[in-house]
This record gives structure tokens, sequence and C-alpha cells, in this order.
């Protein structure tokens, strides 16, 4: 128990070869010793975990094995944490210390860790020495904070910006750990622990301990993403088919198996985002490269992308991301993620919409043409009929009443130049659209509904526009009840006004009420009713004088009080 370090201990870089993802920052700084040119007040200042004090260390040590590399120079190197030294009293030591020369070696290096903790007084009295500091000596100030550190202090040091270490690399090096103590990983569980670390080297190791320890030598996928509390990719991709194919109920099985094993709703849709995303870089080959993860999870995100276009992935990208905004203002948060994930199964691809189009209008050209045809072939009938005669013949009226086909019991014979003729056309176009309209009648559905379904509907309707944020339409749905008189639905509001602002709403409304009863005949109707009265605000004079109308005595009585009203 007493001989086992941490990785974190184990495997810090004793070289500036051995910084992981700092190269730039490295490189400057063997550059800057190798030709003398190093400042005497260093920065170091970026992310945790990502090698400040690992460098400043290896820079303390390079600096004084200039003449002979056996001797130990670790005297010379002071570490003060400035979280716990902070004060005016500890940087008057500091200042007294600083002018006695190193035993050995050159330099003398102080490194000031969490400098940012160190007060505006301690600053103050830091400043003259960090300006012209004894020719032995070496500040070097590591910060995760550089904006809390005061300007006078910033002027007077060399800056260097370390930056966030990528997927890729922590995934790198944590590979290169497991090959060297024998132990199994899977390429896909390295990289969802690299991203977990967020940028930080030590928090990727110190994760990698705690999997070692949980999956007893065997990194598989699964069991990092169950100790990590992470869904895996493999879920987005199985949940992502789905909703690509629109099977919205299996979809809803699928985020309820997810909250039961216990991930949250916003974790859920934050990860959903992030798959998109992917799909998203996958449509260009440059933005390809940006994806952070194992070859083989490439592969599926690529070939998943081949099954949407880009306007797609755009939309579904508007919806998580106003799922997220959304999110902390709605109570019931199951039933919000539940819609986000049906609106996004709900999505038509342009390619789709274009098609429907060139469909319809090929339909169109096809009803013109067959209509055509019929007209022709009844025309052509028409006139093969008739029975036709030379000029010469006198044609005798009596006999071609005869041979003239009947066009119906119910049809007279009409002059085509006549106002009849006319009025027999409007009539027959008349019969013509009535049966029609009886025709789709009893095409369409109707399905029997009670006065709670109505409701119930009614408020989901009013649900649906507060979650639009048409709050306007909202207040109108809920001045009243609405009422079922078999297939009309009867809703009353208080003005006309309300009335015309309603009647807007009045085609959506209905057509989502038929869609919702499955009943093809239902109509609604607005009607205003003034005695509607709300609730208003009145004035202590305005209340008064209600109740004088009601018990005029009170006036008798104010008067003999002799009050003000």
């Amino acid at each position: 128990m007493g001989e086992y370090k941490i990785s974190a201990i184990k495997y810090r870089p004793k070289t500036f070869k051995d910084v992981v993802g700092q190269e730039a920052v490295t490189s400057t700084l063997e550059n800057a010793i190798n030709k003398g040119k190093l400042g005497q007040a260093l920065l170091f200042s970026g992310p945790r975990g990502v090698g400040k004090t690992t460098c400043a260390r290896i820079l303390a040590k390079k600096i004084n094995l200039d003449e002979d590399e056996n001797n130990d120079y670790s005297f010379n190197i002071f570490e003060l944490d400035a979280a716990s030294n902070n004060g005016v009293e500890n940087m008057r030591n500091l200042n007294e210390k600083v002018r006695v020369p190193p035993r050995i070696g050159n330099y003398k290096i102080y490194i000031i860790d969490e400098a940012h903790m160190l007060t505006i007084d301690a600053f103050n009295a830091f400043l003259k020495t960090l300006e012209e500091p004894p020719e032995h000596v070496i500040f070097i100030l590591a910060t995760t904070e550089k904006s809390k550190i005061l300007p006078t202090v910033l002027s007077r040091c060399q800056i260097y910006d370390f930056k966030r270490i990528s997927v890729l690399d922590i995934k790198k090096k944590l590979e290169a750990i497991l090959l060297e103590q024998e132990i199994k990983f899977d390429d896909e569980a390295l990289f969802l622990i690299a991203e977990s670390s967020d940028g930080s080297l030590r928090d990727g190791l110190q994760i990698l301990d705690r999997m070692i320890n949980f999956c007893d030598n065997n990194l598989s996928i699964n069991k990092v993403s169950k100790n990590l509390n992470i869904i895996g990719s493999e879920l987005y991709l199985n949940i992502c088919d789905k909703i690509i194919e629109k099977n919205i109920s299996e979809v809803l099985i699928g985020i309820d198996k997810i909250i039961a094993n216990g991930y949250s709703e916003i974790d859920f849709i934050i990860g959903l985002s992030n798959h998109f995303r992917n799909l998203f870089f996958c449509k260009n080959e440059n933005t390809f490269k940006l994806i952070e993860t194992s070859e083989n999870l490439k592969n599926f995100y690529y070939n998943q992308s081949k099954r949407v276009d880009l306007d797609w992935i755009r939309k579904a990208l508007n919806i998580t991301n106003s799922f997220e905004i959304n999110f902390k203002n709605i109570d019931n948060k199951r039933i919000h993620a539940e819609l986000c994930l049906m609106e996004i199964s709900s999505i038509k691809a342009e390619g789709e919409n274009i098609l429907k189009k060139k469909t319809l209008k090929n339909d169109e050209k096809l009803i013109i043409i067959e209509n055509d045809k019929n007209e022709r072939t009844n025309k052509n009938s028409l006139e093969n009929s008739i029975p036709k005669y030379d000029s010469k013949e006198e044609i005798n009226k009596d006999e071609l009443k005869k041979k003239t086909p009947k066009l119906g019991s119910g049809f007279k014979e009409v002059s085509s130049f006549s106002l009849a003729s006319v009025e027999k056309k409007r009539t027959f176009k008349k019969r013509k659209t009535s049966g029609d309209l009886s025709k789709s009648k009893s095409i369409g559905n109707e399905s029997n509904f009670t006065q709670e379904d109505l409701e119930r509907c009614w408020n989901t309707y009013h649900d649906m526009k507060l979650q639009n944020k048409e709050f306007n339409i909202a207040s109108l749905l809920k001045i009243s009840r609405p009422k079922k008189n078999n297939n009309e639905v009867k809703y009353t509001v208080i003005s006309d006004i309300n009335k015309k602002e309603l009647e807007y709403e009045l085609p959506k409304l209905t057509e989502y009420i038929r869609k919702s009863l499955k009943n093809d005949f239902i109509k609604v109707k607005i009607d205003s009713n003034k005695s509607i009265k709300k609730n208003i605000l009145f004035t202590p004079t305005e209340k008064f004088e209600k109740l004088v109308e009601i018990n005029p005595s009170l006036e008798i009585l104010r008067k003999k009080l002799d009050l003000d009203y």
C-alpha cells in the first residue's frame, strides 16, 4: 500500500520532451535557456492540470545543470503556495530571503503557485523586488486566473499561456500508460476518459486510476460509461436511427430506459446535440477531421450522416438548443425532453417536400389530361350520334328530335345562345359540386368524443401556445370553457376584439382538434359575450360608490361622520 503512487505523480514529466500538448511553451523556454535570454520574472497561465507547475520545476532544474549534472540543485528551488501565504508579511520575508545567493549553482528559483490568491497589499510589497530582482534569482508565478493578477504585476513578467490539452493527446498518453502496465482496453473507452478530463491531463490520469480499479484491468466502453455516468456513443447512434426513421414510439421507449438508468434529461439532450454536431462534421472532408474519437466510431457517424441532409441536422440542432435554453423554466422535465425528441422525429427534409410538390404537380397534370380525354370522347360520341344531312336535303324538325339522343330525363332542349342555357350551366355546376362534397363527407373520419376529450385537447393546445411563447393566444383560450354540441364546439369570449383575435387562430385550432379527436366534421364557433366580466382592480372611491348603489344609507353615514368618501 505504501509503495503505490497515483499515475499523476508516477508519470509526471521530468523533461520538456515528456510534457504533453504544450510544444509552443516548452520549445520557447528551451530556446531561451540555450540562448541565455530567459527573463527573471515569468508568469505561467492556463487551466488546471495542463503542466504549469511541472514546467516550472523542469525549468528550475534545467537552468542549474550547465556545470555539473551530478550535483543536486533541489536546494535552489523554493515553492510558495500563495493560497496559504498571501499576506504582506510573507512577501516581506520573501524579499529578505532573495538577497542571499545560492550555495551551489547559478540561480535560486522561486515558484509561486496560485499567484492570483495574493492580496493587493502583498502584490504591492512584492512589486519592487519583481521589477529589479537580484541577478541570481528567477521568479515563476503560476496561476489559473490571469485576470485576477494586477496589471502592474503582469507588465513586469514574461507571460506564457498554457492551452487545454486536446482529447487525442490525452488519449495517446493514457494508451501508452496502459500498454506499459499490460492492461486491456477499448479505444472508445480511452476516448471517453479523455473527453471527461476536459483538457486536463491530471484529471485524465485520476479518472484512469479509478477505471483500472473498477474494470479490473479490462477497460471496456460499457463499464467506463457506466462508472462515469456518461451515455455511450452506441446508444446515441441507436436512438438517432429511430429518430431518422420517424419511429416516435421506439424513441420514447429509448429515453424511458435512459431515465430509468439514472441519467438526467438535460445530460441526454446535450449528448444528443454533440452527436448531431458530429453528423454535421461528417458532411465535409475538412470538418470531418474535427471529430475527436476512434476511427471505428467515425465510420459509424459517417454512415449515419448519409441518411440525413444538412438542413435536417441544422433543424435538429436548433430544437435541442431551444430545449437547453428553456430547460430551467420547465417544471415537467421529462415531458419537455419527450416533446423535444418528438419534434426532431417529425422534421421533414427539403427533399421530401420537393418530391411531394413534384408528385402533386404530376398528379394534377394527369387529372387534366384524363379530363381532356373524357371531354373529347364525350364530344366525339355526341357528334357521331347526331345524324348528318346533306345541304340539299330538307331537314324535318320532328325527325331530328327523334334521332337526337336524349341527355337525360331532367334536361330540356335549350338554345346555347339564350339566358336559359347560362342558368342551366350554373345548376349543373351546383349539382356537381354538391355531389363532390357529399362524396368527400362520406370519406372523412367521424369518431365520437366526449366533453372531457374536448377539454383535454383544448388544454393541450393551450399548453403548446405557452411553450411557443404565444401568450396572447394562450390567454384567450383560458377565458371560458369550450362546449360540445354534437360536432360543433362553441367557445365564448368577452368582446368582439377577442373574437377577431381568436378567429385568426381558428384554422390551426380547428385542424388540431380534428386530428386529435379523429373527427373531420368538427366545427369551432367563436361567440362574444360582454356579460362575462374579468376581475378588475377598483380604487377605494369606486368601491364606496358601488357599495352606495347597493345600500344608499352608507352615504348618510358618511356625511354624519364627516368622512372623505
